[in-house]
């Protein structure tokens, strides 16, 4: 077994000139296509949409008909949450790779720093800074006064 590439032209083979990588992953899984589908990988213009093996003539003309067929519609929430892959439809220009139902995003030409993360990110990173606080917090608050009254008669000043 060999994985293969198998690719196309953003802007020439999908009708509205626009991918959603986990729209088209899942429409693929859903598809007849015997052969499991690896990963998709757009860069530019192209969508390279990778195989774990050669498909037949066969799969190839229904993986043909998918690329002619897809909208580029991004999934929804309920969609996201059922099937936990990327969101955002991929334009020429930026790079997304969808691997085993994790998508990683790669963004180019001047979108950089503060601009680049996503709103989602930001919130999961505060989300967890504030529980490792609180965490901390209770273990400050469950510590038994026995050391920190030994630490204050031996003389430290900010045990107390």
């Amino acid at each position: 077994m060999a994985a293969t590439k198998y690719t196309y032209s953003i802007s020439v083979d999908f009708p509205n000139h626009i991918v959603s990588p986990g729209r088209f992953l899942q429409e693929i899984e859903a598809s007849a296509i015997v052969t499991a589908a690896d990963c998709i990988n757009t860069n530019d213009d192209d969508c390279d949409v990778w195989f774990v093996d050669v498909l037949s003539p066969g799969d190839e003309a229904i993986l043909d008909g998918l690329v002619a067929v897809h909208s580029g519609d991004p999934l929804r929430a309920w969609e996201l949450i059922a099937y936990g892959s990327a969101a955002e439809p991929v334009v020429p220009g930026a790079s997304l790779v969808v691997a085993n139902d994790r998508p990683a995003i790669e963004v180019e030409d001047g979108i950089t720093g503060f601009a680049a993360v996503r709103g989602d990110t930001l919130a999961i990173a505060f989300r967890s800074i504030g529980f490792v606080g609180k965490l901390f917090g209770e273990a400050l608050e469950e510590a038994q006064p026995g050391p920190v009254e030994a630490l204050t008669a031996a003389g430290a000043p900010w045990a107390g």
